[in-house]
Parts: C-alpha cells; structure tokens; sequence
C-alpha cells in the first residue's frame, strides 16, 4: 500500500487522522448506530380490515414479523374479530404498499385446552429452505412460546406443544414470557425474547438452540437488558423487538411497554449479545401528537432493504388509544418520506455515507458532480494509507455509485475512510467493517 503524499486533495483526510482516538470513542455512538428513521408519510401501511373480516377489530390489529425473501417482502402480523386473535400474511414489492392475502388468517389457536388457545405475536425466520415461526401461545393467562414451520409462508405445521416456557420459581421471567426475535449464528439459533417476574417489568432475555426445538437459558448474564437508568423513558421496561446480526455486530431495537409514552429505542452488542450498549439519543421513534400514532409506538420489526437500508415497521394507535395499525420508517434522513434516495440539489457536489455502514464486506458509496471533472475516489485506513482506488478517471455531470469489497484486503475490523476529490472540491466521510 503506498503512503499518501501530502497533496492539497488529500489534505483533509491527515487532519482528520490527527482525531483518529475522537473517532475510536464516537464509534460505538454512532458509525454502529441506525437510528435514524423517517416517519415513511403514508402511513399507516396496514390497517384493520372490513366489518365482518377477521381482522375487523380496529383496536385488534398489531405487531408484525417482515422478511424479505426471492424478492418479496412478506408480513406476518396479528388481528382480532371479538375475542379472537390469528396471524395474518400480507406481501409487497416494494415493502410499502401491501396487500392481504386472500385466503387469511394463515395461523389460528388451537384446541380450548391446547397451550395456544390463544394467539399472540410471533416472530419468522428464513432458514434452510423453510419458513419458521416462533409464537405465543396463550392459555389460563400463561403465555408460551410455540413453534411451527411451512415451505411457503403460508400452509404452517405446528410443533405438538410448546418448545419455550417462563422461567422457575423466583426467577426474573418466572411469572410470563414471550417472543421477541430469533437469528442464526454459524449452527447456533439464538432467541432474544421479554419477560417479566411477580413484581418486576418486562425485560429482554437471551437462550440458545440447535433445531428450535430444544431452548437452553445461559448459566448467568439474564437478563440482558434489565431496564434503563433511574429517570430514564425505559427505565420500568425494555422489551426486546428486533435483533439483527451484522458482522460481528449485534443490533436491537425495542421498546418501552410500563410507562408512558411508550417509544422505541436502539442497542447495540459487540459480544455476541450478551451485553447491550442503549444509544445516547433514544427513544428514536415516538408517536407524533395529533396523528394516527399519538397514543403509543411499539413492536418494532426491522428488516434490510435489498440496497442495505433499514425498514422499521411498527405498531402504533391514535391519542385516544382506539384505532391500532402498522406504519413505517425508513433509515436515514437522506432518504425522502416515500424510500427514494435524493441528493439535496441536482447541480451540488456530493458524497453520500456509503450504504450499509456498519458493512462486511461490501458496500455501495454514491456520489454527484455538478459539472465534469477529473474525479478520484480513494480508501484510507486510519493512519492515512491508501487501501484501494475505487475511480481516477474523468467524469460527465452526473450521479454515480460504487460498489467496494474489502474481501481481497488483509485489513481488520475498524474505522476506514474514503475520499472523494473532483476538480477543486473534496469531501471525506469514514465507514465501519465489521468482520
């Protein structure tokens, strides 16, 4: 790798060098940090349906579980028609506009003396060719969580009973349980799911699994998130939503159901998920006075865009705690309301933040130039070393993107920068591998 030369263009990424321990510590805040989410202005994306549906409960419909899968996204969300609750499937292309499907519900309680009489939440995973659900099963005011599996999202075959129950006497989940979410690492199924004792709130826990069946609680460590700081808004509760695997990097989003307003926040875990790091600026989605999600947001489910974006789906209701429906946020506050990327004028320079960030080992770096010009767009490491050399060429007025592996260099997990130079502007923004 050849050492930068001190000229003007690349001047800005030695000063930058020169706070490199700024940078360390600001990491954990924020180059690991999503965020920050636009209110998708369409909202809510999926509401109750018609009178005599069975969805047809306005205060009924919630929670939802979405995946995106051979270029579908596809939603598993939750109704009620009086007193009973099923799931429900919907899909969209585009992961804003969705459609029911027509034969729902696709997952109904079982037997009266079945542990899942009752229909709660529920949580889907993509694995192995097959569709597998994880969802509370309620009977006598005791929730379990239940398993079942189906090749097509749509036709489900239950697990004969349930596969995860609340805790032993005198443990901090002894009194309920239920799901939060499930991922795959390496052979490994880990669930992070919410419960409560006899006199505490709901937290978030941790076990282990190899074949969704057989669930094992760690020795020590639960919970894993065992409520906020004294005065804090989730100080009473936290409660997991989603967790997604990123590298080695470990995100959550949940929320915050004892005390009012309830909102949604962020965590991060760099050790597998056993310790949690809150963000500073959390909540990071609460409900908007005088709109559809006044009263409460709760049930974040976050899925990625095929481009690396995050989606945040969530369940929210009106100020007067009536009408409950599904909305929708979109990562990034370059992102226009309706998912669009934009650049904030046609004729400006800019250099985007690449995308995704956190990344391993690809990302995607956008850039514009407003008139043609000589452009270079080049990787430094933290010392100020070139890594690669992305473009060097002349460009026309335009927009452009770039699609950039670490794969075939011998570089650790850590902060990189990348710089653009075209004509007499320039611009440096940094970026995260997780390996």
């Amino acid at each position: 790798m050849n050492t930068i030369i001190f000229h003007t263009q690349y001047r800005v990424v030695l000063q930058i060098t020169g706070i490199v321990l700024l940078l360390v510590i600001l990491c954990s805040q924020s180059a690991v940090s999503q965020t920050k989410f636009i209110k998708y202005d369409l909202n809510p994306v999926l509401i109750a349906g018609p009178t005599g549906s069975w969805d047809e409960n306005v205060d009924g419909i919630y929670g939802c579980s979405v995946i995106y899968h051979n270029s579908k996204y596809h939603m598993w969300y939750g109704g009620y028609k009086g007193n009973v609750g099923a799931i429900g499937y919907a899909y969209s292309d585009d992961g804003t506009s969705w459609t029911k499907y027509s034969g729902n519900p696709v997952f109904t309680p079982g037997a009266a003396g079945d542990f899942d009489a009752g229909i709660g939440g529920c949580f889907v995973l993509f694995n192995s060719g097959k569709f597998h659900m994880y969802y509370n099963g309620t009977n006598t005011g005791t929730t379990r969580i239940g398993y079942a599996y189906s090749v097509d999202g749509i036709q489900w075959t239950k697990h004969p009973t349930y596969v995860f129950e609340k805790g032993a006497v005198g443990a901090w989940d002894e009194k309920n349980i239920a799901i939060g979410s499930v991922i795959k690492e390496d052979s490994v199924l880990k669930m992070f799911y919410t419960g409560k004792s006899t006199t505490s709130s709901w937290f978030t826990g941790f076990a282990t699994s190899p074949d969704s069946i057989h669930w094992t609680r760690p020795d020590s460590g639960n919970p894993v998130l065992g409520g906020g700081v004294m005065g804090a808004w989730d100080q009473y509760s936290q409660n997991s939503g989603t967790v997604l695997k990123n590298g080695s990097l470990f995100e959550m989003w949940y929320d915050n159901q004892q005390q009012a307003p309830y909102c949604i926040g962020y965590a991060h875990s760099t050790d597998g998920g056993l310790n949690w790091i809150t963000h500073k600026d959390n909540p990071i989605i609460k409900g908007d006075a005088g709109t559809w999600d006044a009263g409460f947001t709760i049930y974040p489910m976050v899925v990625k865009r095929p481009d690396g974006r995050y989606l945040l789906y969530y369940t929210g209701v009106n100020g007067e705690w009536t009408t409950q429906s599904i909305g929708l946020a979109i990562e990034d506050t370059t992102l226009t309301k309706t998912g669009n990327y934009k650049f904030e004028n046609p004729s400006s320079f800019v250099l985007a933040q690449n995308y995704p960030n956190p990344f391993n080992p690809t990302t995607t770096i956008e850039y514009q130039v407003p008139k043609q010009s000589l452009i270079a767009l080049k990787v430094f490491d933290l010392l100020g070393r070139e890594i690669a050399t992305l473009v060097n060429e002349e460009k026309e007025t335009g927009r452009y993107s770039v699609q950039f592996s670490m794969s075939k260099y011998q570089v650790s997990s850590g902060v990189y920068f990348y710089c653009l130079q075209a004509g007499q502007h320039s611009a440096v923004r940094k970026m995260l591998l997780v390996r």
